[in-house]
């Protein structure tokens, strides 16, 4: 049996053992986007994702689901939609299931919405978000 490792990630926490490869999660066709580790917000289709239902994930959550709503769309909307769509489903797919589930209130993810939207993003997704600005991907 290998032995589960947890590690912090952009957006939540990643379980996979050092040894093992990345993989869809069960339900996820090969449509959905692949799970690499260099890429985090893959990571919402993989196995081995973990998130917990408190504050500080949620916030990751939502700052990259701000991020990629405020990122411009240089190409068609298509492109955009195809490229990004999946990912700002699977949060908002989260985000429902950690509200029905009663792991956080309503009240709770609208006061970080508007949080981040006054720019209290977590702090991985920050340093995204500003790069992104001084590249003018963000306006």
């Amino acid at each position: 049996m290998r032995k589960k490792t947890r590690a912090v990630i952009g957006v939540g926490s990643c379980e996979k053992a050092p040894d093992s490869i990345p993989e869809r999660a069960p339900g996820f066709t090969l449509l959905s986007p692949a799970p690499t580790c260099r890429d985090p917000e893959n990571c919402l289709f993989c196995a081995y994702y973990a998130l917990h239902a408190d504050e500080e994930d949620i916030r990751r959550l939502l700052s990259l689901h701000y991020l990629l709503k405020s990122s411009k769309v240089d190409n068609s909307l298509e492109h955009w939609e195809n490229k990004f769509g999946p990912t700002l489903h699977r949060i908002d797919e989260i985000i429902t299931a950690i509200e029905d589930a009663g792991k956080a209130s309503g009240e709770l993810i609208d006061t970080i919405r508007q949080e981040i939207k006054q720019g209290a993003l977590d702090s991985f997704w920050a340093i995204h978000f500003d790069a992104l600005v001084i590249a003018g991907v963000i306006l």
